[in-house]
């Protein structure tokens, strides 16, 4: 991390390399917060799912919000009241401690839908358990860091004494997110080797939007651990963090909206099966105009 010394506040000071990446993740992430609320507003819409996965989605809408009001507040407080005062930004603001444990819950939840999935569709333990104690060892060294950093008196000092940590965290989710990409896409090219040419299609679809879903957040949580590891003389990390629980939230909005797609194959061709990852699409002939899409078993 920059030292920003209290005797002099300008000569180590950058603000291309403190400020700059902030705005910049803070820009995309509203972006990416535009996307969210019309993904929602298709998803509620759209499908009736079980509570339980509607409960999931209900629960990564309101932490990206309050995630997207904390960006707002972080955002104000470095270009506004640190203005002309850089030696504030040697200790991150509260509501960026906000925002990571915020980040840190949209990504535990998406992560535990997709073990859930690879649990389903593969019928075995290995794979979905060693995902969810990564993703859990994610979460809980992510917890410990936030309750450490409210209390820290230097940003560059904690990440000193929590290097260690901060990696693992960093590393566990990315190591996760690879481990369900990869579970997922096998399991499903296996499936597609035993079906008939009607499946295999859908299976296709499937498989195609796994390794797009999955490349998008892996590379995103790679990306975080990338940055952290090899700048960390600045604030890239921060800002490609702030992005990344966006990302995350969106792919699993668009994964489960996909199945509109399937839908259309369905009222094409009522023979095609429906059931390839254990998500269910029912459209009953006599629905088939319906706006909603009845689903069953997905979470």
């Amino acid at each position: 991390m920059i030292a920003i010394s209290s005797e002099d506040t300008t000569t180590d000071f950058d603000p291309q390399l403190v400020i700059g990446p902030m705005q910049v993740g803070a820009l995309v992430t509203a972006a990416l917060f535009g996307c969210l609320a019309i993904q929602t507003y298709v998803y509620f819409t759209k499908f009736v799912d079980r509570p339980s996965l509607k409960a999931i989605v209900a629960a990564v809408i309101i932490f990206q919000l309050g995630h997207f009001f904390t960006v707002i507040s972080t955002l104000w407080t470095m270009t506004v009241i640190a203005y002309g005062d850089p030696f504030k930004l040697n200790v991150l603001p509260v509501s960026a401690d906000v925002i990571i444990l915020l980040s840190s819950f949209t990504a535990f939840l998406t992560q535990t839908f997709y073990v859930y999935r690879l649990w389903k569709l593969s019928g075995k333990i290995f794979f979905p358990v060693l995902s969810e104690i990564l993703s859990l060892v994610a979460q809980l060294a992510t917890i410990f860091l936030v309750t450490k950093a409210i209390s820290m008196t230097s940003l560059a000092s904690f990440l000193v004494e929590q290097n260690v940590t901060i990696t693992i965290t960093f590393a566990s989710r990315a190591i996760c997110e690879i481990t369900i990409a990869i579970g997922i896409t096998w399991y499903l090219k296996q499936k597609r080797g035993r079906d008939i040419v009607k499946t295999t299609t859908i299976i296709d679809y499937l498989i195609l939007w796994t390794i797009e879903n999955c490349l998008a957040t892996s590379l995103s949580a790679l990306s975080v651990m990338i940055s952290y590891i090899y700048l960390k003389g600045t604030y890239v990390w921060f800002g490609l963090y702030l992005i990344q629980a966006n990302v995350v939230a969106n792919v699993l909005l668009a994964s489960l909206n996909r199945r509109l797609v399937l839908r259309k194959e369905g009222n094409r061709d009522d023979s095609i099966p429906m059931d390839p990852i254990m998500i269910r699409v029912d459209v009953a002939r006599s629905q088939a105009t319906e706006p909603e899409v009845k689903t069953q078993d997905s979470f």
